[in-house]
């Protein structure tokens, strides 16, 4: 069985599409490193009715439409989730590009803004069983994916909530500031209930201090206090770095923006490339 990961925080700002982005196409490029004729497959799920992460696995923002990776998809996740098809999801599912050097191995199912949006109309109108709908379309692909990745919207809606009962494990992003801690607390009183009520298999896996610069007065107490509480449950930071802004605007992961020269490694010299190289091996060692 997969994996399930869902990226969450009920407070914006925090860097989570990107953050989602990266860490898919890390484990893309980890599977794909492996001695195996067929490597293990990611798959991303985009439950923000922004759609950035499809945006990027797509091509991009800055994409021609006609080239875009989604232009003939035969119908949309906010499709699946409103029952309006009767299509098998597996049909459904496209192969990003990204990462540029890894194996193809990184899969998404393609979003639409209007009909994610409509989507969180008719699961809130759903009275019974609504936020179960995400949990039934991943258990028709879970034996496909070693892992699968769920960006969630910047608000405690029925995406995040479908979302959070999907999932295995919760990955936390937040940023060393009062304001955000506030946020975070609330996030994870919503994890507890969820867990409590809806998906007992649901677990905290890991705190993601986000944006960093430790320039800023408190942050090195409030990531000492973190990790005071949580342990090794705290990642290591993830940084403000302009690369990151960067790749998103080519529609690219930073393994692919900065690639390493040696094919057998995650990471080149590049800073940022490095940062999340690390992460990902933090998050996936948790995992284990």
């Amino acid at each position: 069985m997969s994996i399930v990961v869902a990226v969450t925080n009920q407070k914006g700002g925090v860097g989570k599409t990107v953050y989602t982005i990266n860490l898919a196409a890390a484990f893309a490029l980890m599977l794909a490193q492996e001695k195996t004729q067929l490597p293990g497959r990611v798959l991303l799920i985009d439950m923000d009715p922004q759609a950035n992460a499809n945006a990027t696995l797509a091509g991009g923002i800055w994409q021609d439409a006609t080239q875009r990776v989604d232009v003939a998809a035969p119908f949309t996740l906010g499709d699946l989730l409103m029952d309006a098809i009767s299509a098998d999801p597996r049909s459904g599912v496209l192969t990003s590009a990204l990462p540029l050097h890894g194996r193809g191995n990184l899969d998404f199912i393609p979003t639409q803004k209007g009909k994610m949006k409509a989507a969180l109309h008719y699961l809130d109108a759903e009275r019974y069983n609504g936020d179960l709908h995400l949990r039934e379309i991943l258990e028709l692909l879970a034996s496909r994916y070693r892992f699968i990745f769920i960006d969630t919207p910047p608000s405690l809606n029925s995406l995040t909530l479908n979302a959070l009962v999907a999932a295995s494990h919760v990955i936390v992003p937040v940023k060393l500031d009062g304001f955000a801690w506030d946020g975070f607390n609330d996030v994870l009183a919503t994890i507890e209930l969820v867990r409590r009520n809806r998906n007992p298999q649901l677990n905290l896996l890991a705190i993601q201090p986000s944006q960093c610069n430790f320039r800023k007065a408190g942050e090195a107490e409030l990531y000492e206090s973190l990790r005071r509480q949580y342990g090794r449950n705290v990642l290591p930071p993830f940084s403000y770095r302009a690369d990151y802004d960067y790749a998103k605007e080519e529609g690219m992961d930073i393994f692919s923006y900065k690639p390493a020269r040696d094919r057998t490694r995650l990471a080149g010299k590049a800073e940022a490339a490095r940062e999340f190289a690390q992460i990902a091996q933090a998050v996936r060692q948790l995992i284990k």
